[in-house]
């Protein structure tokens, strides 16, 4: 009874707004670099706290990340405002394309050192649709759960109905709305969007004009970040200083 009731405040939603199938998202994106450190396993209680007294101003940090979409295509990169460029990370190459009609990928994503060019078909992602509701950018969106087996990590995912696209931020699609919210690991990770504009008429999604990087499948470079993971826990390291948690 209480997942029909949802379903009607969605319905509710979907016929209130005016089904808009392009736009433009700022998402804020917050890693909480302290609650990361706490959470390593692999480090000793005196090598979290060396952490916390050297990087106290490093506890968290946030840049902006822009979605641009249409009823077929997507593109998230890096945003281009002042506060974002204060961060090294924005220099990193983070750029990925998704074409839903041709059902194919194109990401360049800079990772363990390397910039890596990806190219392939688009894998289905496999979530749990759930109950709850909440408000974002003025928007009712329902949680979706999954899991990310590479990095052993649940993603809890706020998608709005009445905005139907699959699209989403990071490395998240394939819900029946667009994705305006994810928490990755219980908080380590918190991406919203910030700033939500809809056009009635599709907008063009263009790659940028370079794309460089040593191509390799998906297949190969989550084996390396799985690889990555174990070395650097056996060695207690960090494993998210040198790739995107």
């Amino acid at each position: 009874m209480k997942k029909l009731i949802i379903l009607f405040l969605l319905f509710s939603c979907t016929t209130t707004f005016a089904q808009k199938r392009s736009g433009t998202v700022q998402y804020k994106y917050t890693i909480d670099w302290k609650k990361i450190y706490q959470e390593l396993s692999s480090l000793s209680q005196k090598e979290k706290d060396r952490i916390q007294l050297v990087y106290t101003k490093w506890e968290s940090t946030s840049n902006n990340m822009d979605l641009i979409f249409n009823p077929t295509e997507s593109l998230y990169t890096y945003g281009t405002s002042e506060e974002v460029a204060r961060y090294s990370q924005r220099e990193t190459d983070y750029v990925i394309y998704r074409n839903f009609e041709q059902k194919n990928i194109i990401e360049l994503r800079e990772t363990l050192g390397k910039s890596y060019l990806i190219e392939d078909d688009m894998p289905n992602q496999q979530w749990r649709i759930m109950n709850d509701l909440k408000e974002i950018q003025g928007h009712l969106c329902m949680k979706a759960v999954r899991t990310d087996t590479v990095k052993n990590q649940e993603i809890v995912a706020w998608f709005a109905a009445d905005i139907p696209v699959s699209m989403g931020p990071e490395l998240c699609y394939g819900l029946p709305g667009l994705i305006l919210g994810l928490d990755i690991d219980d908080g380590n990770v918190i991406i919203e969007a910030d700033k939500l504009e809809l056009f009635d008429e599709p907008i063009k999604v263009e790659l940028p004009k370079k794309m460089k990087g040593k191509a390799i499948s998906p297949s190969d470079l989550d084996n390396k970040i799985m690889e990555h993971i174990k070395t650097s826990i056996a060695a207690k390291n960090n494993p998210y200083w040198s790739m995107r948690y």
